[in-house]
């Protein structure tokens, strides 16, 4: 939170050895905020911005958050030029993501936010390295998912961890409390992945970063020439990169038909019974 990116705190990560940080800013505009229910205005998003900025960091990312039924397409495009204007390493653009039965999504209007902060950041030496990102340095991203494995903690936090074990920690704060106390993992849900699966899933997320070594993915080379003669892929280098169409298309897949079945059952029961995807 842009409150919590005080100077002294800052420095004690930089001490503590932490290179990356994400500031979760959401918007400059207060009724944004507001609507979020966000505990700073714009004025602290831009004091904690710029003291993360200031304190050293190989990656500063700044988070936006954008719902184009409420708001229109303008205002994150907006937000984004504030941040790039900032001197931000990595902007985070995440569409407004209900997790009910409310349909209350613009598909077109999030395409188009998107191609415009997309084209407004490859005026300012940009590129877009992810689904929702856009960076100055390939080699410095602020993302688990550019990590082939990780951990999450706190509740919500997924973990990718050994061969192919994928954990969701609980939603719920307070059974995350109660499991953690009494020496439990918080686990919410886990899938073990087999070979083919976890390859699988690791280019299902090398498809969200938006470049595929295909040299990593022996068992998939049809499918992946199927995507770039259907115009989803363009050849680059060795590999294959996203085209804007891709990232569209993944977007759209990303959101609506894997995080937010999976977001939603586990905010429905602590610990999901079952979860289909």
């Amino acid at each position: 939170m842009p409150c919590n990116a005080t100077p002294s705190l800052l420095a004690r990560l930089r001490q503590a050895g932490v290179s990356y940080v994400s500031v979760g800013v959401q918007s400059f505009d207060d009724r944004v905020l507001s609507y979020l229910g966000r505990d700073h205005d714009a004025q602290a998003a831009i004091r904690g911005l710029e003291a993360a900025l200031a304190a050293g960091f190989a990656c500063v990312d700044a988070d936006l958050m954008f719902d184009v039924v409420r708001f229109g397409e303008d205002r994150v495009v907006h937000d984004a030029e504030i941040a790039f204007s900032l001197g931000v390493d990595q902007l985070s653009v995440y569409p407004m993501m209900r997790f009910d039965d409310d349909p209350q999504h613009d598909e077109p209007a999030e395409k188009r936010a998107l191609c415009r902060i997309a084209q407004a950041s490859g005026k300012l030496g940009y590129a877009r390295s992810s689904v929702w990102t856009f960076g100055k340095n390939p080699k410095h991203r602020y993302s688990s998912i550019t990590r082939e494995r990780y951990v999450g903690l706190g509740p919500s936090g997924s973990s990718l961890v050994g061969g192919g074990q994928f954990y969701v920690n609980t939603f719920d704060v307070e059974r995350y409390a109660e499991l953690t106390s009494s020496g439990r993992l918080p686990i919410a849900a886990h899938i073990d992945l087999n070979p083919r699966a976890a390859e699988l899933y690791d280019l299902f997320w090398r498809c969200y970063e938006g470049y595929i070594d295909p040299r990593r993915f022996s068992g998939f080379q049809a499918p992946l020439v199927l995507l770039r003669l259907a115009g989803v892929l363009r050849q680059h280098g060795a590999g294959y990169q996203l085209t804007e169409r891709g990232f569209d298309l993944f977007q759209r897949r990303v959101t609506y038909q894997y995080i937010k079945p999976l977001w939603a059952a586990c905010r429905a029961a602590p610990i999901p019974a079952r979860i289909s995807l």
